[in-house]
């Protein structure tokens, strides 16, 4: 191995030794890490959420920032967001987000958990990066240490906790971009491990499903570029519907939450340990993953592989998209989320004809034949 490739290989490591640096042990080929919350989050402040009643607002529930903190010495922003008895969904789940890279728990993310709260009377709980309450710089030995399985069974931590301080449902419908839906699928794999379900997974543009090397920087140089062009374009369509403000308040430019951006979570993101992280996820979970064709570090090929093996995992293909196309619209999700609350509601199992393909179904129907059915 050249001079070249050493030095690249200690700054982008591999999966296994980014495992082997948190000192990981394995069940199966699957690792687990010596990790949970540690102490009381931090809580910054809480706010009423309103919905529009005519003239009128009406209250409907409060968002609560936390800071929370796990024993490897890694803060977290959360963003939990409960709704009053009266417009709270009777469907046990609650609707969690891990975030994009470079982002926060405001603008996109915000947006969204809004409305999933007014639109689907679903709770939220959204968990920022390494570092994100940007209330230190990380040291070079928590940056080294940045993992994205690590941080998936950090997040089921955070989640479990965050269940039983707000007496939160425990099922959980996973959403992440980007970074968080390279994350994402870990949370089925340790899930269990807190007392926690992944009912089902919906994410858009996971990347770099394996290793990048020395020979892919000009790939990696053009992706930024290109995003940046794409960026501009999602920025354009926001400033004609007078909501660039929700481009704004997404990304997080503090100068502490740029160096973990580029000195951690980068190179982790770069190791490969996502496309490991869907193999290890168990063959029946239930997920919606977007790939977009112009997303270079997306390698789509390479994930209808990985996915194939996993037969309720429905994979949507745009093909003149770019990864900042993410931002796009929200409402299918948002579609998608209200058909599980209304099948979680009637007691009815998910079936992706329905979940995944966005046929509405007939819940009354459903519900009495299952009812014949059982009978």
């Amino acid at each position: 191995m050249s001079i070249v490739e050493r030095a690249y290989n200690s700054a982008f490591p591999t999966a296994e030794e980014l495992w082997r640096r948190n000192d990981a042990t394995h069940i199966g080929d699957t690792p687990v890490f010596d990790i949970d919350v540690d102490g009381t989050p931090k809580e910054y402040g809480t706010r009423p959420l309103y919905r529009k009643d005519h003239f009128r607002r009406k209250k409907i529930g409060s968002a609560v920032l936390l800071g929370y903190k796990t024993t490897d010495g890694v803060d977290r922003l959360v963003s939990v967001h409960t709704l009053d008895d009266a417009y709270r969904s009777d469907a046990d789940m609650i609707a969690t987000t891990s975030t994009a890279w470079t982002t926060t728990v405001g603008g996109y993310a915000g947006r969204r958990d809004r409305r999933i709260n007014l639109e689907a009377g679903i709770q939220t709980v959204t968990i920022g990066a390494e570092g994100s309450t940007n209330e230190s710089f990380l040291g070079s030995d928590s940056l080294a240490t940045i993992s994205l399985a690590k941080t998936a069974q950090s997040e089921q931590a955070i989640l479990a906790h965050a269940s039983k301080r707000f007496d939160l449902p425990t099922r959980h419908y996973g959403l992440g971009d980007s970074r968080g839906a390279m994350i994402k699928p870990g949370h089925s794999i340790y899930a269990p491990h807190y007392g926690n379900e992944v009912i089902f997974t919906d994410i858009k543009a996971p990347c770099v499903p394996e290793k990048l090397g020395p020979e892919d920087l000009p790939k990696v140089a053009m992706w930024l570029a290109m995003e940046a062009l794409g960026a501009t374009g999602v920025g354009i369509s926001l400033a004609k519907d007078r909501d660039l403000g929700l481009l704004l308040g997404t990304f997080d430019t503090h100068p502490r939450a740029l160096s973990t951006a580029f000195g951690g979570i980068m190179p982790a993101l770069m190791s490969g340990e996502a496309g490991r992280l869907a193999e290890l996820a168990p063959n029946d979970m239930q997920a919606h993953v977007v790939l977009y064709g112009h997303d270079i570090l997306s390698s789509a090929d390479r994930w209808n592989e990985i996915y194939a093996d996993k037969p309720d995992v429905a994979i949507k293909n745009v093909p003149r998209g770019s990864h900042a196309h993410l931002l796009g619209r929200i409402s299918l999700q948002i579609d998608r989320i209200i058909r599980a609350e209304e099948l979680l509601s009637a007691g009815l199992p998910f079936d992706d004809l329905y979940v995944i393909r966005g046929h509405k179904p007939d819940i009354q129907k459903q519900a009495e034949l299952r009812l014949v059915v059982n009978q």
